[in-house]
């Protein structure tokens, strides 16, 4: 059963979102909603984008901001989308994409607008990256991964065997990455490495008794995130 704010609901109903594409802020209950469901709603409410009008634009220094103009039906909304070094950042040797963001935020406020939502729902894409500044998920409100814990999860499926895991987790991009989680996040990937180097195999080629399993799960648990 969703426990949406009633307008809410009546959206996600209108455009067939589901309930977890909503989630809210701990502290100050704010409700939230993931970017691809605003852009399915987009999709099936037909607006139609003018040309932007851009406003800034710095992008080596993550310095970027636009005008979005959106037309639904005789309804015409326009917002601001725009990044900068205190709301938008870049963790380790992941690229930058600041255009690509201000362009979201702004088209993700004016489609809220034109849906008569904006200031009950904010987009994902405009919420502070802080994961203990998000509510904690439930059965009926999951919350989104963040994005460093998805690639690390990712990169680490591609190890075949467990000292392939152990020199991941030692790897310096793997810690920068890590230490840039949430420490509910470290924890999750611990337990997930944990589990992924448990089901894999010995290379072949290891010395008898050189205890890799062992010692990489004793190296573990004894690791910060």
């Amino acid at each position: 059963m969703s426990n949406l704010e009633p307008r809410i609901e009546a959206v996600r109903v209108k455009y067939g979102l589901e309930v977890s594409d909503f989630w809210q802020i701990k502290q100050n209950k704010q409700w939230v909603c993931k970017h691809s469901a605003l852009e399915i709603v987009a999709v099936k409410a037909n607006v139609e984008w003018l040309p932007p009008m851009i406003i800034e634009k710095d992008a080596e220094n993550l310095l970027t901001s636009m005008i979005v103009t959106g037309k639904m039906g005789d309804r015409i909304e326009w917002a601001t989308g725009e990044t900068n070094k205190t709301n938008y950042s870049v963790v380790g040797k992941q690229p930058a994409y600041p255009w690509a963001m201000s362009e979201k935020r702004a088209k993700d406020r004016v489609v809220l607008k034109l849906v008569g939502i904006h200031g009950l729902v904010y987009s994902e894409d405009e919420m502070p990256s802080k994961q203990d500044e998000q509510e904690q998920p439930t059965k009926s409100q999951p919350i989104t991964s963040p994005k460093p814990y998805t690639d690390l999860i990712e990169d680490m499926k591609k190890c075949k065997f467990r000292d392939d895991m152990v020199r991941w987790w030692g790897d310096s991009e793997c810690k920068e990455l890590r230490a840039a989680l949430h420490q509910d996040w470290r924890l999750a990937l611990r337990d997930e490495w944990k589990k992924h180097h448990d089901s894999l195999p010995e290379r072949n080629d290891n010395f008898p008794g050189s205890g890799i399993s062992d010692a990489s799960g004793r190296e573990l648990h004894n690791v910060e995130g």
